[in-house]
């Protein structure tokens, strides 16, 4: 599934495919102006994170409301993750330590990130075909420019019927 988004100035494509282990995610995010990257964060699970070039996406099950799964990776290749809970005085775990992988590569025009996320970590059976409801974006800092997949409000991005939904078959 390939699908653009475009609420903002450069182009952002966006691939996901899986296997019995892992949702893989792609992100192609042009960039004339590599060199205005904002990249402040320096270390894993720093929240500022958010505040960088970053892509993100969060996720869950089809069938549960909570919790949602939150995976966000810098330009630079640092890593945000984090579970959030719908109940009171529990809402942010960042604690949640999942099994992922990454990269980040630059090219002349465009920066690349490329996230693998293993089945196990979102606690799903991968029992195709494995409906998701989901949102991925990309924050392009230095421009003060955010885009979601699918729009959310933005005082409460993590409210679930503003997701998509997606069917993962082989």
């Amino acid at each position: 599934m390939t699908r653009k988004i475009h609420t903002i100035s450069v182009g952002t494509n966006v691939s996901i495919c899986a296997d019995s282990e892992a949702i893989y995610f792609a992100f192609e995010c042009k960039e004339p102006y590599l060199s205005k990257l904002k990249c402040q964060s320096t270390q894993n699970d720093d929240r500022t994170i958010s505040d960088d070039d970053n892509v993100e996406i969060v996720i869950c099950k089809h069938e549960n409301k909570y919790p949602l799964y939150y995976f966000g990776l810098s330009a630079k290749g640092l890593k945000l993750d984090y579970t959030y809970n719908n109940v009171k005085g529990e809402e942010w775990n960042f604690e949640y330590n999942p099994k992922w992988q990454s990269s980040v590569s630059h090219n002349k025009d465009s920066w690349n990130a490329e996230l693998r996320i293993l089945w196990q970590s979102l606690q799903i059976e991968p029992t195709f075909p494995i409906k998701l409801k989901l949102n991925f974006g990309r924050n392009r800092a230095h421009f003060k420019e955010k885009a979601k997949w699918a729009p959310s409000l933005r005082w409460a991005p993590f409210e679930r019927k503003w997701f998509g939904n997606i069917t993962v078959d082989r």
